[in-house]
């Protein structure tokens, strides 16, 4: 019987430590939108930023500079161009489920692009451009079936294009000039049927023109020049009928300039 009553403490006070354990590890509460924006202002400088006008304020969040809301109040957009935000982007963006609008361009963002951005399943534009952010270009954000324009140029983004950015129907402008990315442009671009622009130009890309470029029937402006492309330019780029600027000069292509250029290009 003391052998018994012995053991059945012991399982008593294994089953209390289980329950405080599992009451521990209980997932934490969400965070708030307003508690979100408050971490984008603190992680980029907010107090020094050029306009910060009811940031951190109890007014309402559609009321802080370059905050707009929806009808229910959440978060719809944000835009902060030019207005000095300086240090890294935080991934917590990643969970405004309403976000429609992220423009931050022409600031001193750095650190890696957040995975996390990847989550906004509403996100039509996402503008980065002209920041010192690095790393890699996430394949996350090949999930973003709403987007319509990416513009990640003139950062210091290195690796390679990723190819799930071929899966991103909607996308009207893409922006990836004037970084440091290497590979092979990915010939999943070719599916983006809606692309107007393409901008790959003062990186250092590799390898040859992908002919799938050819599909690309909205596509009216391509840069790719100032990179280490080589082989020959595709006569597939002839199929390109709304094409009016290409731009493929300070490569190392080779072979003659196909006549199916000169059926639509304006001389």
């Amino acid at each position: 019987m003391k052998i018994g009553r012995r053991y059945g403490r012991l399982w008593l006070h294994l089953v209390t430590v289980l329950l405080v354990v599992a009451c521990d590890s209980s997932e934490p509460e969400p965070l708030t939108e307003r508690e979100v924006l408050a971490l984008l202002y603190e992680s980029t400088g907010g107090s020094e930023w050029r306009y910060n006008d009811g940031w951190l304020s109890d007014d309402e969040i559609g009321t802080w500079f370059g905050v707009q809301t929806d009808d229910a109040g959440q978060v719809a957009a944000i835009e902060l161009t030019n207005n000095g935000l300086v240090g890294p982007i935080p991934p917590e963006l990643g969970s405004l489920p309403s976000l429609e609008y992220l423009r931050l361009p022409v600031n001193s963002l750095t650190g890696p692009i957040p995975p996390e951005l990847g989550n906004l399943s509403s996100l039509e534009v996402l503008m980065l451009w002209h920041n010192s952010l690095t790393g890699s270009i996430p394949p996350e954000l090949g999930n973003l079936s709403n987007l319509e324009s990416l513009a990640l140029g003139d950062n210091s983004l290195t690796a390679s294009v990723p190819p799930e950015l071929g899966a991103l129907a909607s996308l009207q402008g893409l922006g990836l000039g004037g970084n440091s990315l290497t590979g092979m442009i990915p010939p999943e671009l070719g599916g983006l049927s809606s692309l107007k622009f393409l901008e790959l130009d003062l990186n250092s890309l590799t390898g040859p023109i992908p002919p799938e470029l050819g599909n690309l029937s909205s596509l009216r402006h391509l840069w790719a020049n100032d990179n280490f492309l080589t082989g020959p330019v595709p006569p597939e780029l002839g199929r390109l009928s709304r094409l009016r600027e290409l731009t493929l000069s300070d490569n190392s292509l080779t072979g003659p300039i196909p006549p199916e250029l000169a059926t639509h290009l304006p001389v």
